[in-house]
C-alpha cells in the first residue's frame, strides 16, 4: 500500500523567503519528544520534534518530523536523521543546518579554550540567553554574514588519538568504529557500508578510505552546508542507510545498537565533507561545538489551585531524600482542607528523583510539587556562595518567580514540622513598611555577645546594620512578593548580591538588604536545635529576653530546623533526631537516608559526613573558609601518613581499604578515641 503523507504545515518559519543579496537559511533543531527543552529565539533556527508520529502530547506547537514525506517512525534508529531527511523532502532552502536540542555551533569571534572536552565540544551548564548570546546564537545578522562566506560549516574535527576506546588506543577513524563494534554500531556494519558505497557510490570510495584511515573526526551530525551540496549528501546518505539497513540483521540489537545507523550517518557526513574539501575544493569552516549539559525548559510558576499556600525550598540532587521528609511532615501536620504547593528551585535534580518526589506526594490529594531552575533569570549571573551551595541564593528570587502569588512562605528542607505550616501563612501580617517575615537568630546574638570576637565589628563595619541584635535566621521567612515587586528592582538586588561578600552570604545579604523592613516571627516558627555544646554556649550568650523567648519555644516548637551540624540524618543520636526518623520512616526515601547514615558511620560516604568543627577561632575570631569533613580516623592518617607521601603509598599496599587487617587496626584505633566511633561530634 502506498504510504499516505500529511502536508506539511505552511507556517511562516517554513516559507522560502530567499533572494540573490539575502540567501534563505534554516537550521533545523532535532529536539526529543520526551524533554521539554529550551529553544534559541533566533529565527535561523527551526525546531522540530525528532520522531513526532510517536509523540502522545496534547496542545503541542513545536513542528514536527512525521509531516510530508517523512521517516519519522525510523527515530530509534537513524535518531537525529530523521530531522534531516524531513528538511530534505519537505522543505525549500538556500542553506540547511542540522544541530541537535543541546548541541549548536558556536558562532561567537571568541575560543572557548576551557571545560572541553575529549571530542573537542565546549560543555556549557546551561542552555538559556546569556549562554546563547555567549556563543553568538542570537545574532542572526552575523550569522547570516559568515555562513555566506562558506560552503560547508561543520564543527572541529577531533583526534581519535586522544581517546581511549573500550580495547584499545585507536590510530585511525576507522579503528575508532571498529572498537565500538558491540558497543555503538553492530558488527561488521562499517565493512558493510564501505562495500556499499563501492557498489552504489563508487565516485567516493576513495574518500572513504582516506576519511576512515586518517585521525580526525568530523561528528555529531552537526553542520550546515548549501542548498546543492546538501542535497547530494542527503542522496549519498540516505541511499547508503536504506541499503545498509536491509544488509544488517538488527533482530537481536539492544537500546544502544539499534541506533547504528545514526552513527553510520555521522561516518557518511564525515566521508561527504572530506571528499568535498579534496574533490571539489568546497570552502569549509571549521566552528566550535557547544554542549549544553542542560537544556530543559521551565515555564513560570503557576498555582495549582486558588488559594494555596505556596513554600518555596531550594535543593540540590543530594537533598532530595530530605525534601522528601519535609513534604511529609507538611502532610502529616496540614489542614486536609487547605492546599499546599511545594516550589522546588533547583539547577540539578535529575529525573529520576523529581519523579521519587512526585510519586511521594501523589498520596497527598492537598499536596503538590513543582521544580523551577532559575538559572535561566540569572542570565549567566554566578553568585557569590561563601561556604554555602549556590542553590540557597535562589530563593531571593523568589517573587519574581512567583508572580502569579502575592505571598510566599521560604523555607530550608532540613526541617519538619510540628504544626500547620497555614497557621504562620494565614497570620502573617505585614505592616506597610514590612517585606519579609523572620525569626530573631539566637546563635548569632550570642556570637554577638562576645562568643564571636569579632562578630560586632563585622555586623556594623562589614554588613553595616544598624541594628545587629535584629538579625534573622533565613531558614524560615514568609515574603510579601507582591510588595517586594513594587519596591525592588530584581537587577538591583542581584546586583548588590554581586558586589557584596559577606561571611554566611545568602543570610548576611537579606538581613543587610532588607534591614528595617522585617517583622519578626515567634522563634517557634524557626526553632532550631541545639546539637553541639558551641550552639548552646550561643544561645546562652544571647540577650536574656530574646534567649528566653527561645527556651519557651522549646516547650511546644511548631517546628524543628535541624539548621546545625551533625545533621539529624546524619547522627540519630543528636538532639531530637527522633523527631526526624519518626517522619522519614513514612516516606519512599527511609531506605535511601537508612543507607546514607550507614555509609556516614562507617566513612564511606565523605561528601556527607559532617563534622563539626568547634569554631576555634583565631587571632580576630574569623569564620572558618571551610568545614573539615574528615573522620577523627581519618584526621590521624593524614598526620601520620601525609598525602602523597611514601609511607601513605606503603600503607595502602599492606592495609586496603575493606580488608581483614584494614578493619582490625581501625577497631584498634577505636579503643584509643572512641568518641569517634559514632561519629558523634559534639
Amino acid at each position: 500500500m502506498e504510504k499516505k503523507w500529511k502536508p506539511v504545515p505552511d507556517v511562516e518559519a517554513l516559507r522560502y523567503k530567499g533572494t540573490p543579496e539575502k540567501p534563505d537559511i534554516k537550521i533545523f533543531v532535532s529536539h526529543r519528544i520526551d524533554l521539554d527543552s529550551e529553544t534559541i529565539d533566533n529565527p535561523l533556527y527551526i525546531p522540530v520534534r525528532c520522531g513526532a508520529v510517536y509523540d502522545e502530547r496534547e496542545d503541542i506547537t513545536m513542528l514536527g518530523d512525521d509531516t510530508g514525506d517523512n521517516i519519522s517512525e525510523k527515530r530509534m534508529s537513524y535518531c537525529e536523521l530523521t530531522v534531516q531527511y524531513w528538511a530534505w523532502k519537505n522543505i525549500k532552502a538556500d542553506y540547511y543546518g542540522l544541530c541537535h536540542y543541546r548541541r549548536y555551533l558556536s558562532f561567537s569571534p571568541s575560543d572557548f579554550p576551557g571545560n572541553v572536552d575529549y571530542h573537542d565540544q565546549v560543555l556549557e551548564a546551561n542552555l538559556n540567553n546569556a549562554s546563547a548570546e555567549k556563543y553568538g546564537l542570537l545574532d542572526s545578522t552575523h550569522m547570516m554574514d559568515e555562513i555566506g562566506k562558506y560552503d560547508i560549516i561543520i564543527p572541529q574535527k577531533w583526534n581519535v588519538t586522544q581517546f581511549n576506546g573500550p580495547s584499545r588506543k585507536s590510530k585511525s577513524v576507522y579503528d575508532m568504529w571498529k572498537d565500538h563494534e558491540n558497543i555503538l554500531i553492530g558488527k561488521n556494519s562499517l565493512d558493510i557500508t564501505i562495500e556499499i558505497i563501492k557498489e552504489l557510490f563508487p565516485q567516493y570510495s576513495e574518500s572513504c578510505k582516506a576519511y576512515l584511515s586518517q585521525k580526525y573526526v568530523t561528528g555529531f551530525n552537526c553542520f550546515i552546508m548549501r542548498k546543492a551540496l546538501f542535497q547530494q549528501l542527503c542522496e549519498f546518505e540516505f541511499s547508503v542507510l536504506k541499503e545498509l539497513e536491509q544488509r544488517l540483521d538488527s533482530t537481536y540489537y539492544g537500546r544502544e545498537l539499534t541506533r547504528t545507523l545514526g552513527f553510520i550517518g555521522e561516518t557518511l557526513v564525515g566521508i561527504f565533507v572530506y571528499h568535498c574539501e579534496k574533490q571539489y575544493s568546497s570552502r569549509i569552516l571549521q566552528q566550535q561545538l557547544i554542549m549544553f549539559q542542560n537544556t530543559e525548559h521551565y515555564a513560570k510558576i503557576k498555582p495549582i489551585w486558588a488559594n494555596e499556600i505556596p513554600i518555596v525550598v531550594t535543593s540540590s540532587d543530594f537533598y532530595v531524600p530530605y525534601v522528601g521528609v519535609f513534604i511529609q511532615s507538611i502532610a502529616e501536620t496540614c489542614n486536609p482542607a487547605k492546599y499546599y504547593d511545594v516550589i522546588v528551585l533547583n539547577k540539578s535534580i535529575t529525573p529520576q528523583n523529581k519523579e521519587f518526589l512526585l510519586r511521594g506526594c501523589r498520596r497527598f490529594k492537598n499536596i503538590a510539587v513543582q521544580f523551577y531552575n532559575p538559572t535561566n533569570d540569572l542570565n549567566g549571573m554566578k553568585f557569590y556562595t561563601a561556604n554555602a551551595v549556590e542553590e540557597s541564593n535562589y530563593r531571593l528570587l523568589a517573587p519574581w518567580i512567583l508572580t502569579n502569588h502575592q505571598k510566599a512562605i521560604i523555607m530550608d528542607v532540613d526541617i519538619i514540622l510540628k504544626e500547620d505550616i497555614s497557621h504562620l501563612y494565614d497570620e502573617t501580617i505585614f505592616a506597610e513598611d514590612e517585606l519579609i517575615a523572620a525569626a530573631k537568630d539566637m546563635v548569632y546574638q550570642g556570637m554577638l555577645n562576645g562568643v564571636v570576637e569579632d562578630a560586632m565589628e563585622y555586623a556594623t563595619k562589614t554588613m553595616k546594620m544598624r541594628q545587629p541584635y535584629d538579625y534573622v535566621n533565613t531558614g524560615v521567612m514568609v515574603f510579601d512578593l507582591q510588595k517586594i515587586r513594587n519596591q525592588v528592582e530584581m537587577s538591583n538586588l542581584l546586583d548588590f548580591a554581586n558586589t557584596h561578600h559577606f561571611r554566611i552570604q545568602e543570610q548576611d545579604l537579606i538581613n543587610v538588604y532588607y534591614e528595617g523592613k522585617i517583622k519578626f516571627l515567634d522563634v517557634r516558627w524557626n526553632f532550631y536545635t541545639e546539637t553541639n555544646s558551641w550552639i548552646t554556649h550561643c544561645i546562652n550568650c544571647a540577650p536574656l529576653k530574646d534567649g528566653q523567648a527561645y527556651f519557651n519555644a522549646a516547650k511546644a516548637p511548631a517546628l524543628i530546623h535541624y539548621a546545625n551540624v551533625p545533621k539529624a540524618w546524619d547522627d540519630p543520636t543528636s538532639l531530637l533526631a527522633d523527631e526526624f526518623w519518626m517522619v522519614a520512616r513514612r516516606t519512599i526515601f527511609y531506605e535511601v537516608i537508612l543507607s546514607r547514615l550507614i555509609n556516614v558511620q562507617t566513612g564511606v560516604l565523605h561528601g556527607a559526613v559532617y563534622e563539626l568543627q568547634q569554631f576555634v577561632y583565631h587571632k580576630k575570631g574569623s569564620f572558618p573558609s571551610t568545614l573539615d569533613t574528615r573522620s577523627g580516623a581519618r584526621r590521624f592518617a593524614d598526620k601520620l601518613l601525609p598525602k602523597g607521601s611514601k609511607r601513605r603509598e606503603f600503607a595502602k599496599i599492606i592495609l586496603p581499604k575493606g580488608s581483614l587487617r584494614w578493619r582490625f587496626c581501625k577497631q584498634i584505633y577505636y579503643i584509643f578515641a572512641p568518641q569517634y566511633k559514632t561519629q558523634n561530634k559534639k
